[in-house]
């Protein structure tokens, strides 16, 4: 009796063993999957935005302006705070000052730099109120080092800004932990490494910034139509709503960013 009681329970035991492996293994390949998708999705958009003709300044900016009026009120109330709006207006002003920029060339860099500026100061304002300190710290020094005496190039009608290729990592790791810690969707930090495929495969790291504001204006368009159900709350990773992070790894990531830009960049 005691025998077959041992055997029950190590048949239930095995049984639920590989129900939570094939569990957590369907898990994992819907993610990937998912996450394989975005890019499919998302890179070749930016890639158009950043190599196209002047069309993309009016696409862009109907299609952004048609998302913002389209939510309705109840969205609007619990999903646009003062930073989403200020951060889509931020976005339209660098996608004009860009596109306008690859044609005619005719303000100075500074403008570019300006409106980055105050792109990121909207977020570390943002961590600053939410004791981000230690990021806030990296991304103040991350502005500190940004060119302003280097003119920006337009080549081919791509938008070139002398960015190293270690800020541009500094940038990416510091914006990510602000999307981490203010618990934004999975795409705001997948859409980052959209803007450094898209510019490898342009072979211009100088194309990053133009290729990360259209990466910026592109997500928040997907996510307001919700194109696809990658852009569904809660029916892909990509979009997973009510996302709680873990203050601990926010400090952690914000202390590391702090040492990646005082250190390498």
């Amino acid at each position: 009796m005691f025998i077959n009681e041992i055997i029950n329970f190590s048949i239930r035991d095995k049984l639920l063993i590989t129900k939570l492996f094939n569990i957590i293994t369907m898990n994992l390949i819907t993610n990937t999957t998912d996450i394989y998708l975005f890019f499919i999705l998302t890179v070749p958009i930016i890639l158009s935005l950043t190599v196209s003709n002047m069309s993309v300044l009016m696409l862009s900016t109907i299609i952004s302006v048609e998302s913002l009026l389209s939510y309705n009120r109840r969205l609007f109330k619990s999903y646009m705070n003062w930073f989403e709006i200020s951060k889509l207006l931020g976005g339209l002003a660098g996608v004009i000052a860009i596109t306008y920029y690859r044609y005619y060339q005719f303000y100075s860099h500074n403008v570019i730099v300006a409106i980055l500026g105050i792109n990121m100061g909207e977020a570390m304002l943002s961590d600053l109120i939410t004791g981000g300190y230690y990021n806030v710290a990296a991304g103040v020094i991350l502005f500190w080092k940004v060119p302003w005496t280097t003119d920006a190039l337009s080549i081919h009608n791509l938008f070139l800004f002398p960015l190293s290729f270690n800020w541009i990592l500094g940038y990416t790791t510091w914006n990510a932990a602000f999307s981490y810690g203010f618990n934004y969707s999975l795409s705001t930090r997948l859409i980052l490494l959209s803007s450094i495929i898209v510019s490898y495969m342009l072979q211009q790291p100088y194309a990053w910034l133009g290729t990360r504001t259209y990466g910026l204006i592109i997500n928040m368009v997907l996510r307001s139509i919700k194109m696809t159900y990658l852009y569904t709350p809660d029916k892909s990773i990509i979009t997973t709503h009510n996302n709680r992070h873990n203050p601990y790894i926010r400090i952690l990531w914000g202390l590391c960013n702090f040492a990646i830009v005082v250190l390498f960049v």
